[in-house]
């Protein structure tokens, strides 16, 4: 069974638009260097999934053809099965967190991997050409988001990590058969990796919206580990076959602590 969610027909159903004014200080709705700021009826996606006894159908094994904006700024239906990176103690944890892996159906050769949480949808989409498009919610701005391609700085206040490179492996000057360790093929067959995640309180900062009714700041930072992780599989099932599952919960999500 397939799970059509805003397709065409008499039940069309747009979701996405681009948005009418600038919600983001200089950012425009859609730029030269290829990003666009959306708005998403939220509401009109809920209904849509109330049609099917609510966000429970996702827990099964059912496809989803689902509409997302692509990298013009248009609507696309793309086919998604469902991916676990929660283990199943925690899926059941967390029943409105779920995870999906797929591709376009327009154009097949267009991969992607997409998390549906509290917080919105997260989505990340793979062309051939190597180029990567992001879309992902504008934190603190109800049912907006940010479409980007990878190549463009993803957002305002965009999150940096600070540690130092000068270490980096890829930079040590090894022998030719130390460097072919590195590259491991896919052999096809996917080990899993029990993974455990503990974030700071500045990461919790960084993702927490303040916003009780998508839950707590550090259910949203949670979220995006989830979403996270879910991309990383992205490529360590590709490139690696090791798929991470994630075992740990809220505990190891660390509360912004105020210094006042």
């Amino acid at each position: 069974m397939i799970i059509f969610i805003g397709l065409s027909g008499a039940n069309a159903q747009q979701f996405w638009s681009l948005a009418s004014d600038d919600p983001v200080g200089n950012l425009s709705i859609s730029d030269d260097k290829g990003r666009f700021v959306m708005d998403f009826d939220a509401a009109a996606f809920q209904n849509k999934l109330t049609n099917f006894e609510g966000i429970s159908f996702l827990a099964g094994k059912d496809q989803v053809k689902m509409v997302l904006p692509n990298e013009y700024g248009k609507e696309e239906v793309f086919e998604l099965e469902k991916t676990d990176v929660l283990s199943p103690k925690l899926q059941e944890t967390f029943p409105e967190i779920r995870t999906f892996v797929g591709r376009s159906l327009e154009r097949p050769n267009i991969n992607i991997r997409l998390s549906y949480t509290p917080t919105g949808i997260n989505a990340w989409i793979r062309y051939p050409s190597g180029e990567s498009w992001f879309l992902q919610p504008l934190v603190g701005q109800k049912n907006r988001y940010l479409s980007y391609k990878r190549s463009v700085q993803s957002a305002p206040d965009e999150f940096n990590c600070s540690t130092s490179l000068k270490d980096n492996w890829k930079d040590l000057n090894l022998p030719s058969t130390d460097q072919k360790s590195f590259r491991k093929v896919n052999s096809g067959v996917i080990k899993t990796f029990r993974l455990a995640i503990s974030t700071t309180g500045g990461y919790t900062s960084f993702w927490g919206d303040d916003d009780p009714s998508n839950g707590t700041n550090k259910e949203d930072a949670y979220a995006a580990v989830v979403s996270t992780i879910n991309r990383v599989n992205e490529v360590f099932e590709t490139e690696l076959g090791i798929h991470l599952e994630l075992v740990t919960g809220l505990d190891l999500i660390f509360p912004h602590l105020s210094l006042a």
